[in-house]
């Protein structure tokens, strides 16, 4: 076989690779971002009954529980 077509072959198959492992995590990137996206509207928008009027971990610190710096 030719050094040349040896070469030719060689990047059309390095090429075929890349875009086949470009196409894979474009398609995990995709997941991800839509199991993000999920998880974000269930927990904005709770699927029973009235949302919770608490805030708990959520709540910033109040005078009480803030920490002093001094």
């Amino acid at each position: 076989m030719p050094p040349a077509l040896l070469t030719a072959a060689g990047v059309a198959l390095r090429a075929g690779l890349l875009a086949a492992g470009d196409a894979a995590a474009a398609r995990g990137a995709r997941a991800v971002r839509e199991a993000l996206r999920r998880r974000i509207i269930e927990t904005a928008l709770p699927a029973r009954g009235p949302a919770p009027t608490t805030l708990g971990d959520a709540a910033p610190p109040g005078p009480s529980t803030a920490r002093s710096t001094s």
